[in-house]
């Protein structure tokens, strides 16, 4: 005997396929890559705080880590700042961790490792609207 043909309609996160309800869907239910686990999209904060944890899986010398670390911390509390939410403090700072990350690539950060970094702050900036 064959068994009853079943079709299951509910929209699913993690298909690739944005269903009603979800801001996006990436295939994969995988937290701050863009798309949180619940299909929604991450704020800039999640992306900061992620690319952190990027940088110090990098092992990079203690010196260019804190730099990086101060420009990505400076974002962070320009987006927290109650008074003015300052995106253009926090594009500027991306930017200044864009140049950092730019100026040791193929140096002191592997070129590879440097293109990750460099497209990650890229994906932030665009959620905030940097210009």
């Amino acid at each position: 005997p064959t068994e009853p043909l079943s079709l299951d309609c509910q929209p699913t996160c993690g298909n690739g396929g944005i269903d009603p309800g979800e801001e996006c869907d990436d295939g994969n239910l995988i937290d701050g890559d863009g798309c949180s686990a619940t299909c929604q999209l991450d704020t800039p904060t999640v992306l900061l705080e992620n690319l952190i944890q990027q940088v110090l899986a990098l092992n990079l010398q203690q010196g260019i880590e804190n730099s990086l670390d101060v420009k990505i911390d400076a974002a962070i509390q320009a987006l927290d700042d109650l008074n003015a939410n300052d995106d253009v403090a926090a594009c500027n700072a991306l930017q200044a961790s864009i140049n950092a990350v730019a100026a040791q690539s193929g140096n002191q950060i592997a070129e590879a490792d440097a293109n990750t970094l460099i497209a990650a702050v890229q994906e932030i900036m665009v959620a905030l609207g940097c210009a």
